[in-house]
C-alpha cells in the first residue's frame, strides 16, 4: 500500500509496516507488525 496513512480507521491493527532507510548507496528495510512471526520469517529470508 503506497499511502497507508490515507486509510485512517480502516488500517487494520497490527498491520505489516516496511520502512526503507538510505544506507550509503543501498537501502535497509525495517519490518514490523503483521501476524505473529511474520516479520521474523521475512528477516530470516
Amino acid at each position: 500500500m503506497e499511502w497507508p496513512d490515507r486509510l485512517g480507521r480502516h488500517l487494520p491493527p497490527g498491520a505489516l509496516t516496511i520502512r526503507l532507510n538510505a544506507m550509503g548507496e543501498g537501502r535497509q528495510a525495517a519490518i514490523a507488525g503483521g501476524r505473529p512471526g511474520l516479520a521474523q520469517a521475512l528477516a530470516d529470508g
